[in-house]
């Protein structure tokens, strides 16, 4: 298990995420290049701004945090090289 101190915050993540579970479960994702993508739900993400369309298992190693519909953050990754991971506790993001 993995603990971050963060804005006097600790947060836990529980066991790594699997593309699946993005698949079914995220309404979008914010990838390390700040940009956010709308999930399609059939294995397709989209840029709102560009109007891109990626397969998700493209930019699966690129995600930063996944989110669930009322911008609530259900898995999360710290950096880079290390895995995607559930949150153990979800937090809503400020607007």
């Amino acid at each position: 298990m993995v603990v971050t101190r963060r804005k006097s915050k600790i947060r836990a993540v529980t066991s790594v995420c699997s593309l699946s579970d993005i698949e079914n479960r995220a309404l979008s994702i914010r990838l390390f290049d700040q940009t956010t993508w709308i999930n399609m739900g059939d294995g397709r993400i989209i840029n709102p701004q560009t109007k891109e369309i990626e397969a998700l298992i493209k930019k699966f190693d690129e995600i930063r945090t996944a989110t669930l519909p009322g911008k609530i953050v259900f898995a999360k990754r710290y950096n880079r090289w290390d895995p995607l991971c559930l949150v153990e506790k979800p937090y809503k993001i400020r607007s």
